[in-house]
């Protein structure tokens, strides 16, 4: 079943296309793990690392943001998208919540 849900959309990567290409905008950002129904992107700095995990679910897809700003210390956050929910809107989200932490860490 969850096969056949990524598959009619021409698989994972291109379920996602828009949301992917915003996660590897940086050009440090790379994919690091592909398979049927998840993709991780790894995205190294000098002292930091950042990782997004897309994983698709019965139902959905599941977002994790694993980020270690080095002596900021190991930070993370999980969304979950019900399924038709646009790249559009998951980008959104995922955007807003990004600026607002960037804002409470870094005080920009």
């Amino acid at each position: 079943m969850l096969a056949i849900q990524v598959d009619n959309e021409g698989g994972i990567k291109k379920k996602y296309e828009e949301l992917v290409n915003w996660l590897t905008d940086d050009p440090n950002a790379k994919i690091t793990k592909l398979t049927r129904d998840h993709i991780q992107i790894t995205l190294l700095g000098r002292t930091t690392s950042t990782n997004f995990f897309i994983t698709e679910t019965f139902g959905g897809v599941e977002i994790e943001w694993t980020t270690n700003l080095g002596s900021l210390g190991i930070h993370k956050k999980n969304w979950t998208f019900e399924s038709g929910t646009s790249n559009e809107d998951i980008i959104e989200v995922i955007g807003i919540y990004l600026q607002e932490y960037q804002r409470k860490i870094f005080g920009q």
